[in-house]
């Protein structure tokens, strides 16, 4: 009886946790996932988030290092939701324990650098695949034969995803193949403790839409614009939409120079962190058309925030970089900027 209980307790466990993977990610598709923002700090939400793993990795004979000691006396705080800040370590470290067996190792480092937070989740575990790592974030995604073994939907990562993009943050994917365990980097923007940020306002604008005042300032004005991410897609269309700009989104490169080729757009939004084609090749495509088409001016949409990122943006021929999340001012006026230069040229 003890063991058929045990059996059952997993198995629920198991269902409660796929239920709730498809739950989130019906509330995302939907729009209705709902998040309360505030100032937390990261330094906590890492350490807690390993504690309540420690024992699980103990079980599996699997050592768990946590690194964010040389951070004592700097502040980690960011605006986010707390409850979905846990999720995403919980989710990235019970990923890394799933997948690292017996004797390995997972590592979490949380670095400061300048109005960044770093989080790095690292593990000495299966690894991913070459073929599989441009596609680990995307929804019911699985590497193999080693992922249909330990179950799951191919959820979890793509939910993480949706999570770190609406706390303004980036993630990515690295690994050095079958065997060689895998890196998962997380960047979020810092805030000083005890501010009221412009960040605050823009999030909860951002997560209502309906808060988005129409205008008429785009009127006429064609805008193709190309995001893998279907929500980012959503909320471009929504903004300009309201401007009364003609807006074709799609969510790949090849796609976007199909639509550049049949609607002539007055101008372009391009994500840069594509998997097919990222926003640079894109460029150099768009650039080709120019003969047929005339110059078409290109704005990088963008997570990359830095000065360094806006620079490079600039020296491979974009126009201008919008940093995510997006202020819809600015949207719309950078849109109509390119579009009256592109008249006075």
């Amino acid at each position: 009886m003890a063991q058929g209980l045990d059996v059952l307790q997993r198995n629920t466990n198991t269902l409660i946790e796929l239920i709730s993977d498809l739950l989130d990610t019906s509330r995302i598709v939907a729009g209705t996932l709902t998040m309360e923002f505030k100032e937390v700090d990261l330094k906590q939400v890492v350490r807690a988030s390993v504690e309540t793993l420690r024992v699980q990795a103990a079980e599996k004979g699997i050592a768990v290092a946590t690194l964010v000691e040389i951070l004592e006396a700097i502040s980690c705080m960011v605006l986010g939701d707390e409850a979905r800040l846990h999720q995403i370590l919980g989710n990235l470290l019970g990923n890394s324990l799933k997948f690292t067996p017996g004797g390995g190792s997972v590592t979490v480092q949380l670095r400061k650098r300048r109005a960044s937070a770093i989080i790095v989740v690292e593990d000495t575990g299966k690894g991913i695949s070459p073929e599989f790592l441009p596609h680990i974030f995307k929804r019911f995604s699985q590497d193999g034969a080693s992922s249909r073994e330990k179950g799951g939907l191919g959820l979890g990562l793509a939910i993480c995803k949706h999570l770190v993009e609406l706390h303004g943050g980036s993630i990515s994917a690295e690994s050095a193949g079958p065997g060689r365990g895998a890196m998962i980097k997380i960047k979020f923007r810092t805030i000083a403790s005890g501010s009221d940020p412009i960040a605050e306002r823009l999030a909860r604008r951002l997560l209502k839409k309906e808060e988005l005042i129409p205008d008429s300032r785009l009127k006429d004005i064609k805008v193709v614009a190309v995001d893998d991410n279907a929500d980012a897609r959503e909320l471009l269309k929504v903004i300009l939409e309201r401007s009364n700009a003609e807006i074709a989104v799609v969510g790949s490169g090849p796609e976007a120079l199909e639509a550049i080729k049949d609607l002539h757009p007055d101008v372009l939004i391009c994500d840069l962190a594509m998997p097919e084609m990222d926003g640079y090749e894109v460029l150099v495509n768009v650039r080709r058309l120019e003969p047929e088409l005339g110059h078409l001016p290109v704005i990088a949409f963008t997570a990359a925030a830095r000065d360094e990122d806006r620079a490079a943006t600039r020296l491979a021929g974009f126009q201008a970089h919008l940093a995510k999340p997006i202020e819809p001012d600015e949207l719309v006026r950078t849109v109509l900027q390119l579009f009256n230069c592109k008249k006075e040229d």
